[in-house]
């Protein structure tokens, strides 16, 4: 996948909406007569300062907020509901509900659930957690960060026939997906980089994490967007 994060989200709400279906996917971003065309999510306290969740919009799709419960979520799927995206990064899940919290409520109600997993490796083992043993139905990862391989690259995983929906509407497609192409050489490097990524042992691998460097119960990077928002620094 090329264009990074930003394409495979763009190309999983895609995905969501119209499945595997030519016409469908022809006619994006007109989905306004669509039977599914929403998007949740949770309104989560940094949504407007880290607002990369608006990219979902792109597709045509309307986003709605959701309050931050599992209750609230769960009863707002309805018959227009193409999709609940969720964000599992520390900013994000401040305040809200946690994958492993809704992820289980959600899939009884059927929706399509994607997870936007940008940075959330290591360990490999994350490439299938969110899917695999959470059970959300797709999972975008970030081929730039922690994989290491060409940062305009990405990886899309879980259920079949959606990730053949986000194949049909990438390029070389003349759809929504056609400006996230990816040249040969930065394939080349992302799957060299993802073999690497996988068969290197966890005791070898040095990360420096931003996520990670915790301090007083924050992050480093939560403290600096605290900083901003109470001081109106920006």
């Amino acid at each position: 996948m090329g264009g990074s994060l930003y394409g495979g989200v763009i190309l999983s709400a895609a995905a969501a909406i119209c499945g595997p279906d030519e016409k469908k996917l022809d006619q994006l971003p007109h989905v306004e007569n669509f039977e599914k065309n929403e998007i949740l999510m949770f309104d989560g306290k940094f949504r407007e300062i880290i607002p990369y969740w608006k990219i979902t919009g792109r597709t045509g799709a309307k986003i709605v907020s959701v309050e931050p419960t599992v209750e609230a979520m769960v009863n707002a799927v309805n018959e227009k509901t193409a999709a609940v995206f969720l964000f599992p990064a520390t900013l994000y899940e401040e305040g809200i509900p946690t994958c492993e919290e809704v992820i289980p409520e959600l899939k009884k109600t059927g929706v399509t659930i994607v997870v936007d997993a940008a940075a959330q490796l290591p360990p490999s083992s994350n490439l299938w957690y969110y899917t695999k043993e959470l059970g959300a139905d797709l999972c975008v990862f970030s081929g730039g960060k922690h994989i290491r391989g060409p940062q305009s690259t990405g990886l899309i995983v879980g259920r079949k026939d959606l990730t053949e929906a986000c194949r049909m509407a990438a390029s070389h497609n003349a759809r929504i997906g056609r400006a996230f192409k990816t040249g040969k050489e930065e394939l080349a490097g992302f799957i060299t980089a993802l073999e690497l990524f996988v068969t290197e042992k966890p005791e070898n691998v040095v990360f420096l994490n931003a996520y990670n460097l915790k301090q007083g119960g924050k992050s480093w990077l939560q403290r600096v967007y605290l900083d901003i928002l109470e001081n109106k620094i920006m």
